[in-house]
């Protein structure tokens, strides 16, 4: 049994708080021969995003004898930071394509959310991980909420925050092409403890990057299909993708 979950993108998720069930909840996937090397793609999951092009996924794997930690292992909430890492039958997604040109990228409608379930303030930190042939192109990125405001989140708090971009040099997809990593990461510390991140993919794949919405009338078909998106994900051995 394949369950799927979204969230609003951000760091420092709790599951159960703040993961809302698909609207195709689960799928039954079938058996696997022992020590299949293959797997079966499950799905679609259909859901409604709470942003254009961007929402955290996760997804939980349970078989006879192999259930998932979610199914009778957790007994209240725990943080996805403790939960993904130490179960191989759930996996979690955040990643959000760009445009491969950097200078035509809006980082402002890229946002992302910042949480604290915890009982006590925690102060912010952050690390970011710029793929090596970017950086030498004088490529930088940061989180001003973060870096500069040396920000502290008060319990139950929510903080909305943005990337910042230092342009360097200038490249084309050709150069892209020819590079193994495309991946900005972005990794939240609290209190000086990774609590998660989010990644942002250079894509050169027209259907992958982020468009303007297009407007349509409300309640249209075309609205709704607008407003759903569809997953898949392999039934084999499952790990906590950042």
């Amino acid at each position: 049994m394949v369950k799927g979950f979204h969230a609003l993108p951000g760091v420092g998720l709790v599951y159960p708080t703040d993961w809302i069930a698909m609207a195709t909840p689960q799928l039954t996937a079938p058996n696997l021969a022992a020590h299949d090397a293959v797997g079966v793609v499950v799905g679609p999951f259909k859901w409604a995003p709470s942003q254009v092009g961007h929402e955290c996924m996760f997804f939980s794997v349970s078989a006879k004898g192999d259930p998932s930690n979610i199914d009778g292992g957790i007994t209240g909430p725990i943080p996805e930071w403790r939960l993904v890492p130490n179960d191989n039958n759930i996996a979690q997604r955040n990643v959000h394509p760009v445009f491969p040109q950097l200078v035509k990228v809006d980082w402002e409608k890229l946002p992302f959310w910042i949480r604290n379930h915890g009982k006590d303030p925690v102060r912010l930190g952050l690390t970011v991980k710029v793929p090596e042939w970017l950086g030498r192109l004088g490529w930088k990125f940061s989180v001003p909420q973060i870096t500069k405001d040396r920000a502290v989140l008060k319990p139950d708090q929510l903080l909305k925050v943005s990337v910042a971009m230092t342009k360097g040099k200038p490249y084309d997809t050709a150069v892209l092409a020819k590079q193994a990593d495309h991946d900005i990461v972005f990794t939240v510390l609290q209190d000086d403890m990774p609590v998660g991140g989010m990644t942002y993919r250079l894509s050169t794949d027209a259907k992958h990057v982020l468009k303007a919405p297009r407007k349509v009338p409300a309640g249209s078909r075309s609205a709704k299909a607008a407003n759903r998106k569809s997953a898949v994900v392999r039934s084999s051995r499952s790990k906590k993708i950042r």
